[in-house]
């Protein structure tokens, strides 16, 4: 299950080698993690490239998986009558995101402390920066660690793998440089406790906010996006928004929870 990055593309990440881990290790990086067989959610995508619009809703629910533990997820498409998920089936499992931490090719450049502010208090954070550089393609990322704080767990990136941030995690700033395309990102945790409404439900959020640029193919870009997520819905995602524009075209791409239920 692919994690949508609240701000389209964050960075390329070529093959990098990892330690074995057994399945429980796996699935501390895995934001289904914690919910139980029969957990599920409605979920509404939406993606307006210029004047065009395609939305879809699905239901991701946890099945029992056929290998013992890991996790899975069978995500049902609406069908024909609306609030009836009888379309296209698929099965989703997760890949780990990646923790330079545990990767010995990875190269830390520097360990510092430095305070976050987040509505009007301040955080000590240790800061870490690595170096995760193969060949041409030149990545720098830092991670802001607060151990004050438990965020939900998530992941930010695309292919080919997406960047594990733990609870302790309250920044993040990556800067990718390779032979044709350059990106750059950077977001932050601006609200702890923020209240939000799934129907009926009220439930505890916390709210990252970001912006991210990009250059390929002779062509800028640049997009500035939102993601709540809380540690109660299943998945751990709950409402995100990234809009932007790359070479002259806008984009917009919007994600909200309507409905969840959590088993135990």
């Amino acid at each position: 299950m692919k994690i949508a990055a609240p701000i389209c593309a964050l960075l390329f990440l070529f093959a990098y080698s990892v330690r074995a881990e057994d399945a429980e290790s796996k699935n501390e990086r895995d934001p289904w993690n914690g919910f139980g067989i029969g957990s599920w959610v409605i979920q509404v995508k939406s993606f307006t490239k210029g004047t065009e619009t395609t939305t879809q809703r699905e239901k991701q629910t946890r099945t029992e998986a056929e290998k013992a533990g890991q996790i899975q997820l069978s995500v049902r498409e609406e069908g024909k009558t609306s609030g009836v998920f009888d379309g296209k089936e698929s099965i989703r499992w997760h890949i780990p995101g990646y923790d330079p931490a545990l990767d010995p090719k990875s190269k830390l450049l520097e360990t510092k402390k430095e305070e976050l502010t987040i509505q009007g208090k301040k955080y000590a954070c240790e800061v870490k920066k690595y170096d995760l550089s193969r060949g041409e393609d030149k990545t720098i990322v830092s991670y802001w660690r607060c151990t004050d704080v438990n965020v939900p767990y998530r992941e930010e990136g695309l292919e080919p793998l997406t960047l594990a941030l733990r609870s302790d995690v309250l920044r993040l700033d990556a800067d990718y440089t390779g032979k044709e395309q350059s990106e750059k990102t950077s977001f932050r945790v601006v609200n702890l406790r923020e209240e939000h409404k799934i129907g009926k439900q009220t439930i505890i959020c916390t709210r990252e906010e970001g912006t991210f640029e990009v250059s390929k193919d002779g062509k800028k870009g640049k997009a500035t996006g939102f993601m709540l997520r809380s540690h109660n819905v299943p998945g751990r995602e709950v409402e995100s928004s990234a809009e932007g524009e790359f070479g002259g075209i806008k984009y917009k791409k919007e994600m909200r929870i309507e409905d969840f239920e959590v088993v135990k």
